[in-house]
C-alpha cells in the first residue's frame, strides 16, 4: 500500500510541475501571436512610435529568458490589452534580493 501512495505521490509531483511549465510555455506563445510579429508597435501618445516586437530567439538567450511575461508585466491579466503600465524593474533589482538579479548600484548604472 506504501509503495503505491509513493508512485501516485511522485507522479502528482511530476504532473504539478509540468503543468506549470507547460502553462509558462502556453503564456509566451499567447504574447507572441502577437509580439512575435515583427513591425508591431504601439503609438505613444505624443505621436512617437515605439516598437513592441519580442525576436523570440534573442530573448531565449536572454538572462531573462526563465521569466513569463506576466512576471515583469505585471498588471496584464486579459488579451487583448491597452494601457499597459511601464515595468516595475525594482520588484526583483533592489539591494538584497535573494534571487541574485544586479542590485542597488549596479541597476542604477544600468
Amino acid at each position: 500500500m506504501n509503495r503505491k501512495f509513493l508512485s501516485l505521490y511522485q507522479y502528482l509531483i511530476v504532473i504539478f510541475l509540468f503543468s506549470g511549465y507547460a502553462s509558462g510555455i502556453m503564456a509566451m506563445e499567447k504574447c507572441m501571436i502577437c509580439h512575435g510579429k515583427e513591425g508591431h508597435h504601439k503609438i505613444e501618445e505624443i505621436g512617437r512610435q515605439i516598437s513592441i516586437y519580442i525576436d523570440e530567439e534573442v530573448f531565449e538567450k536572454s538572462v531573462h529568458h526563465s521569466k513569463e511575461c506576466t512576471d515583469c508585466h505585471s498588471d496584464i491579466n486579459e488579451i487583448p490589452h491597452k494601457g499597459v503600465k511601464k515595468v516595475n524593474c525594482r520588484r526583483c533589482h533592489y539591494t538584497g534580493n535573494p534571487v541574485g538579479a544586479p542590485e542597488g548600484e549596479l541597476y542604477d548604472q544600468y
